[in-house]
This record gives C-alpha cells, structure tokens and sequence, in this order.
C-alpha cells in the first residue's frame, strides 16, 4: 500500500525583469454530476445537459448506471457503474458511451475513478476495460488499427487490479490491444486499490504525418506521472484526438472473465481540456486519507535562478514539471527546506510536485 502524498503547486515563475508569460489552455467539458438529480440512470441526454458532445450510441447506460450519492470523489454526487455476477462484455456488464469534441492534435483527459470493497477482478480471466481517450472510430475489439479506421488509450485492470494502458495504435504487436504497464516514479507498478478513489489523467497527441512515428500517450495516477510512450503512429488520415471513450466492462471474450459477485465502480469528476492543468489532479480528502493535521508547504522565488521550499518532512522529493507533465528539475532532501535551480526555465507555467511521508497538502499561486 502506497502512503505516500501528493502537494501540487501552481506557479509562475518570473524572470528578472521580464513580465510573466501565461499558458492558456480550456476546459472543453467537464461534470461533477451534482446538477443531476439523484438516483436517475444516466443517458446521452443528461451528458448532453452537462456540456458534452455525445455519439449517436450507448451501451448500458440505462440499465447499469445510476447517479448515486452514496460514493463520491467531490461534491455530493457520482456516477455508479454496475457488472453484473456472471456477466462480461459490453451487452452485461458496465457502459459505453462517448464524449465527443472537436478533433484536436492533443488533448487532456481526467477522471477519478473507485472500485468498490467488494469487487472482483475476474473468474478465472482476469481484466477489464476503462474508460480512455479516441479518435476516429476508437480502433477497438481486436480490430486491426490500418491508419485510417482511429485508434484507442483506454485502460485495464489486469489480476489483482495491476492497472495498464490498453492502447490500439497502428503498430500493436498482437491482435488485441498493447498492454503497458503503469509505474510510479520510484518503480513500483500501480495497482487499484479496493475502496479508494484514484485521480487519472491522460494526454494523448496523435502523429503528425501517415510516416511519422511521433504521437505520444502520457499518463498520471494521483498526479504522479506513470508512463510516457513515444514513438506511436496513430493514424495516416486527417483524424486526431475526438473523443474520451467511456467503455467499461470486464472481458475478454467468454466467462472466465465475468465477476463472481455484482460490483461497482464510480466516476466523478470527468474533465476534457487542452493543458495538463485544465485536468490536474487537485488533492481531496476522498483521494486519499485526510491528514489528522495539515503543514503548510511554502514556495517562494528567491532569485531569477532559485526556488524554495519550506515546511518539507522526512525525506522528501521535490520537482518541477511543465505543464504538459515533462519533468523539468527534481531534488531530494532530508531537510525541512529545499533550494532547486530554476536559472534555466523559461517564465511562465509550471507544477511543483512535494512528495514525503507526512500526511499533509498544500497549495498556493506564485505570482
């Protein structure tokens, strides 16, 4: 079990001398479900009321998803998801439906998402799918991904809730999706945990010629960047990135994979946006466990070339990373303060991320 604790620091840093220089990103869409009313299945209509672009098409929406107020990652409000016992696939278990926007080269993604205490992986099988970003026709189903019929990110439970990215690109070494695995920063594999609510965030940007191996997928789990694969060829025709593709269900193919008792997931707090920080992981008490207590992390610019941090305990990591995610500068220190060089970053946007085994969060605005 992971105890570590995420503090997430927006800032702009300022030259000397220099005025600051802003990252503008949107929002394109997003819901928390509290204006839905409770205990109402969920349908292309209410999204719709929500501020997204729906398909024309869904899978299981009325007869497996709720908008429950017993889980919840914020507010008052989620929505719940239900697989049947004995079911798999996506005309038993879970839903589908997508969220469609205008195609764009790259975009951002985030929900949090959690299963609950009692769900089971598989039978004999064990996987299943989560919900990921598309485009195109969301390339899927064992298909072969020839350029011109989309492509899919979305995400897996493997056994024992081992989370992977489940990515069709024109290059997957199989019939089926490429696993690949997630691995925190320190090298251990993500793994869902039963009855915790887990912030993803997903950016996926498409190549930029039919011979170009340059598209990316990036992914982070509770604001900790957890994978970062180059190199992909997603498409040789004019689409790009369209859609976040809510496709969930255990399977696989036959029964092996079906759960052997009725679960649940939850979703909440489902965004699109343009930037990493339209859809940054911003710490909640349902995250993670509340801190008995909370320390103030203190960052301030000292100079055009250092920044500090005060309030760290224990050993303690500290870095920056753009605002796409790419990690810029990281320190380790024992001390309650930390010094890092900033002497060659541009101005403007960037995270700082403060990881120790206190259980404490912070969050301000330099400016």
């Amino acid at each position: 079990m992971r105890n570590t604790f995420n503090i997430f620091i927006f800032c702009t840093l300022l030259a000397s001398f220099g005025a600051p220089s802003m990252l503008s990103g949107e929002v394109v869409s997003s819901t928390d479900f509290e204006a839905v009313e409770a205990g109402v299945p969920l349908s292309r209509k209410i999204f719709q009321g929500e501020g997204f672009t729906t398909g024309t098409w869904d899978n299981g929406l009325a007869a497996r998803t709720v908008i429950d107020t017993s889980e919840f990652c914020s507010g008052n409000k989620s929505m719940r998801i239900m697989y049947p016992k004995g079911g798999y696939g996506t005309d038993e278990t879970g839903c589908q439906v997508q969220l469609r926007f205008d195609r764009i080269d790259e975009a951002f993604a985030s929900y949090s998402l959690r299963f609950s205490e009692d769900f089971t992986w598989g039978t004999t099988s064990y996987g299943g799918k989560l919900p990921g970003l598309g485009g195109g026709n969301n390339c899927s189903g064992g298909s072969n991904c020839d350029g011109t019929n989309g492509f899919s990110a979305r995400f897996m439970w493997r056994a024992g809730g081992k989370a992977v990215l489940y990515l069709y690109h024109m290059d997957k070494p199989a019939t089926y999706g490429e696993d690949v695995d997630l691995v925190y920063p320190d090298g251990s594999p993500v793994v869902f945990e039963r009855g915790k609510w887990f912030h993803i965030a997903e950016r996926v940007k498409v190549n930029s010629s039919a011979d170009s191996y340059d598209g990316e997928v990036e992914v982070w789990v509770n604001g900790e960047q957890v994978l970062f694969r180059d190199g992909l060829r997603f498409v040789t025709n004019d689409d790009k990135v369209d859609n976040l593709y809510i496709s969930t269900f255990h399977g696989g193919s036959d029964r092996t994979w079906a759960p052997t008792d009725t679960c649940f997931t939850w979703l909440d707090d489902i965004k699109i946006g343009t930037t990493y920080e339209d859809v940054a992981f911003l710490k909640s008490s349902r995250n993670e466990e509340a801190s008995a207590s909370s320390e103030e992390i203190k960052v301030s610019q000292q100079s055009a070339n250092e920044l500090r941090i005060d309030g760290l305990k224990g050993s303690a990591v500290v870095s920056i990373y753009s605002v796409t995610g790419k990690k810029l500068r990281t320190c380790k220190t024992k001390q309650s303060s930390a010094i890092i060089d900033i002497s060659s970053l541009k101005a403007g946007n960037y995270i700082i991320q403060v990881k120790d085994e206190s259980i404490h969060t912070s969050q301000c605005i330099i400016k």
